[in-house]
């Protein structure tokens, strides 16, 4: 066939002429228009013509026909342990939840790490550190007449006998 990119031919008496599709020219429709104007994509997108349509690529951050529509990165949950995406053209950030840092919140804080813990508490690591300190029920002397020992929780008082022989 001699008539290129979807045109028709008609043949005559002298020979043959083609009917080009719009957006083609030439004597047998060998060039494809350029379907791109100077607005076509969006964002700094870059246009590619092609027959009757155009596709616009390259636009970092966005999508859609014409580059329009800004990408949404957040939608992809990128921050771990609860914590705040805050979408961006093309980039995202993380406000992280009590406890967490990283640019994705990945990373435990060790709140024990400065050892806020005072009078040889124990702590435990969590969002808000927890100081445990065991005292021992027998600091208040409760035992009158006798020895005490301590007992987690509670106290026994051990008699003391004295013979006086």
């Amino acid at each position: 066939m001699p008539c290129q990119n979807g045109g028709i031919c008609r043949t005559s008496s002298t020979g043959f002429t083609c009917d080009c599709v719009r957006g083609v020219k030439g004597d047998q429709c060998q060039t494809i228009g350029n379907q791109c104007q100077s607005d076509s994509c969006l964002n700094g997108g870059t246009c590619i013509s092609m027959l009757n349509r155009f596709v616009c690529l390259g636009a970092q951050g966005y999508s859609g026909t014409i580059c329009k529509e800004e990408l949404n990165v957040c939608e992809s949950s990128p921050c771990m342990h609860n914590s705040t995406c805050i979408n961006g053209v093309s980039r995202f950030d993380c406000a992280c939840a009590l406890g967490f840092r990283g640019s994705h919140c990945e990373q435990n804080i060790n709140e024990c790490e400065s050892a806020p813990c005072l009078n040889n508490g124990v702590c435990q690591d969590q969002v808000s550190p927890r100081c445990e300190l065991t005292i021992s029920a027998c600091t208040s002397n409760p035992c009158v007449f006798g020895a005490c020992i301590h007992v987690p929780t509670q106290y026994n008082a051990l008699k003391l006998h004295f013979d006086p022989k």
